[in-house]
């Protein structure tokens, strides 16, 4: 193995884990919190996760073992059987980000044009003018807060798909030479959305940082409850054979 094959193994090693530990931990909040499951987008988060997942425990052990060996693992049948999942499930998760991306705009951008429907009479009328300014000020926050979301979906899927993607389509045209290491490194980058894509949809917001911290304190809890009752237990056997050595 060259330098760079080495590097691109590591790569996907750390890939792997990140993928694997952070779209647990979205599978475990979603399990965890009754009002993460209600919402109307968890259909698609927790279809996005399911296709990392099974992306991270079948297709890139695969990438790995064949950088590793210098040569696709199995025979024809098996390398189209890896590249038809790899497709799959690389679709679906385009298509669920989508959906995602779509979700959130309109959950974010359409309350938002309430202020434009408003005149400034009925705002005076019903609020006040100082009212009506806070709104809007707070509607324009929350509109940057929402193009910087969405800027962060497209940027991360344009970013990771975009050069695998067109190094797929190039490969149908045989008299475009396309350099393995580049080919590797394209196959990298859509991988480590599945890496990315649970802290940019989910652990990064408000409600899953506080079911993760809910857990955390829920185990630490216990542990301490075990900790604390088994020196209690402890203390108690030590009173005990103290007082049997005293007795006659």
């Amino acid at each position: 193995m060259d330098t760079a094959e080495v590097i691109f193994s590591l790569l996907v090693v750390v890939i792997i884990i990140v993928s694997l530990l952070s779209n647990v931990l979205v599978l475990i909040c979603f399990l965890y919190n009754p009002e993460i499951r209600k919402q109307v987008p968890a259909l698609f988060t927790l279809n996005l996760t399911f296709c990392n997942l099974l992306l991270t425990v079948s297709n890139m052990p695969l990438t790995l073992v064949g950088l590793v060996n210098k040569g696709q693992p199995g025979g024809q049948g098996f390398c189209q059987t890896v590249g038809f999942l790899d497709t799959f499930l690389t679709t679906n998760s385009m298509l669920s980000m989508a959906a995602l991306s779509i979700d959130r705009w309109i959950a974010v951008v359409f309350p938002l044009s309430y202020h434009s429907k408003m005149r400034h009479r009925d705002a005076a009328l019903v609020l006040g003018y100082t009212v009506r300014q806070r709104c809007l000020e707070e509607q324009k926050r929350r509109r940057q807060r929402a193009t910087k979301k969405i800027s962060t979906f497209i940027g991360s899927f344009v970013l990771c798909f975009a050069p695998y993607v067109i190094t797929r389509i190039v490969e149908l045209f045989p008299v475009v030479p396309i350099d393995s290491h580049w080919g590797v490194a394209s196959k990298c980058l859509a991988y480590s959305k599945a890496a990315c894509d649970p802290f940019v949809y989910s652990l990064l917001r408000h409600q899953y940082r506080k079911t993760c911290s809910d857990i955390i304190n829920r185990i630490l809890k216990r542990s301490s409850l075990n900790t604390s009752g088994r020196r209690r237990e402890n203390g108690r056997n030590n009173v005990i054979h103290t007082a049997e050595g005293t007795l006659p």
